[in-house]
């Protein structure tokens, strides 16, 4: 794994709620509740990484893993609902229907040794909900024409970044399992692509951020 690189993702997680906090920012209601779950992210595995290499004493990160899948989609659930509401109410009712339906059965047959794999099974329900929500989206602004330039508007960088990292990540995520339990050389390989997605991801972020608080500065 590249140390320094991931030292400077999780710095970048810090950011958004930096901008948020220090500018009072009211105009990112829909995207907050993510922003707090980026900050938090960031300082579980930068905590983790660091015991690690301080006291070479390795945490289990399945439990963690799990909260997290959960508290992820909810509130990209809450995200999404909230710049596509009114429409679309029966898609969002049976999406998180499907999801909570299967993250309660697996919790029956979950395991750590086997949480990789299990994770990866909602892993594919979530990329699918971003994929058509990022479609309903973007449908909407053409069709509406309320956003006359995408790259000013700040929901554009948010959806972006959900879909750029879910769907390049897809696979790395598929395979984990496999790679971990195959002691398999590669997986730090894979990782480290992952690392490459993520900054892509937070930058995303952090840049959707920066223009709402344009946005908001012009207002006044």
């Amino acid at each position: 794994m590249n140390l320094w690189l991931f030292y400077f993702i999780m710095f970048l997680g810090f950011l958004p709620i930096y901008i948020l906090k220090k500018y009072k920012l009211s105009n990112l209601k829909p995207i907050t509740p993510f922003i707090w779950l980026v900050f938090i992210a960031s300082l579980e595995e930068t905590g983790t990484v660091l015991i690690w290499y301080i006291c070479k004493i390795d945490f289990p990160t399945g439990y963690w893993s799990r909260i997290y899948s959960l508290a992820e989609f909810l509130i990209i659930f809450y995200f999404f609902i909230s710049i596509l509401k009114p429409k679309y109410l029966l898609f969002f009712k049976i999406s998180i229907a499907l999801y909570i339906t299967l993250y309660v059965y697996l919790l029956f047959i979950w395991n750590i040794d086997e949480c990789n794999k299990t994770d990866s099974y909602l892993m594919i329900l979530e990329t699918i909900f971003i994929i058509v929500c990022s479609f309903l989206w973007c449908k909407n602004c053409f069709i509406t024409l309320k956003e006359t330039t995408l790259l000013k508007t700040p929901n554009f960088y948010f959806v972006s970044g959900f879909l750029f990292y879910f769907v390049s990540t897809i696979f790395l995520f598929l395979i984990t399992d496999y790679l971990i339990k195959n002691k398999n050389a590669e997986f730090w390989d894979y990782y480290n692509f992952n690392l490459y997605a993520n900054f892509v991801w937070r930058l995303m972020l952090i840049i959707g951020v920066w223009k709402a608080f344009s946005i908001e500065k012009n207002a006044t």
